[in-house]
């Protein structure tokens, strides 16, 4: 049995319905839809929670409610997604999480172990990190934790789906290499995390570590045959990165501390981004221990 073998139980259900072209035309539908889908429930929700009028500043996400609209728009995708596969490829959205029994195994066990190994990263001191400002009670924060919660899983999986279901999936199944099925997701999640808008001189940077990422959230995924490991991790890092700490004026509406510097401070976040694809390396191999379990 090679490492990759489990991933068998996501390839199989897309062999039937292959083909370049016709993922070709289901990536570019899925991001359509996923725009349209976008757009309308952005309006829809900022007529009814208490947002101003400018999109933009909605979705820098500095309040509960810029987060709420934001985060929920990423069921937007899945929506999309679950379109695309009935009418393309005559599959479910199942299909790309795995079997069912199998995942919530695999949730637990790799989710205590890289939220424990996280959570001692976390005590570690960081560039930058040494004064951390609080951005709402603890008490207030526990309150909101749950909604916190619903809106990564909803993110996350969203993202999951799309790069390490569908298309890692549809590449395998159509014959290609790992290195095209694991490379060609990891390299467009990488793509759409470029924002020199935010992140300033270190935006190729954090555009190089999502692409990491996105490899190993694709490498566990082929090893554990269920989309549920990378899920986890997922949401786990953008737990730490939104609901514990987070910049005030991107993506910080729900977090406990604010980071005493911007995402465009080049010198801090140059110093920081190695540190962050050193843990992220250990969490990668942390899941993969927990898997062999």
């Amino acid at each position: 049995m090679t490492s990759y073998d489990a991933f068998e139980a996501l390839v199989a259900p897309a062999r039937s319905q292959r083909g370049i072209f016709r993922l070709v035309a289901g990536a570019a539908m899925v991001a359509v839809l996923y725009l349209v889908f976008l757009i309308a429930w952005t309006v829809f929700a900022a007529a009814l929670l208490p947002v101003g009028d400018d999109i933009d500043v909605i979705l820098q996400g500095r309040t509960v409610a810029d987060m709420v609209i934001l985060m929920t728009g990423f069921g937007a995708m899945t929506v999309a997604l679950k379109l695309v596969l009935r009418l393309l490829h005559k599959r479910s959205l199942a299909t790309l999480i795995g079997p069912r029994s199998e995942a919530w195994r695999q949730t637990w066990a790799v989710g205590k172990m890289c939220l424990l190994l996280t959570g001692v990263f976390f005590l570690i001191p960081l560039p930058g990190s040494g004064d951390l400002v609080q951005a709402m009670s603890l008490s207030r924060w526990i309150v909101l934790l749950p909604l916190s919660l619903v809106l990564l899983v909803i993110q996350c999986s969203a993202e999951e789906l799309v790069f390490r279901g569908y298309l890692q999936s549809q590449l395998a199944a159509d014959g290609m290499p790992p290195l095209v099925w694991i490379g060609v997701p990891s390299l467009l999640f990488g793509m759409l995390h470029y924002a020199p808008d935010i992140y300033g001189e270190t935006a190729v940077w954090v555009a190089v570590w999502a692409t990491v990422f996105g490899v190993m959230m694709a490498d566990i995924t082929a090893r554990a045959g269920t989309l549920a490991p990378a899920i986890v991790i997922h949401v786990i890092n953008n737990f730490m990165a939104m609901s514990v700490t987070g910049f005030e004026n991107d993506l910080g509406g729900l977090a406990l501390y604010h980071l005493p510097y911007a995402p465009n401070d080049a010198e801090v976040m140059r110093a920081l981004l190695p540190l962050e694809l050193l843990s992220m390396l250990c969490v990668w191999l942390i899941a993969r221990i927990a898997l062999r379990r």
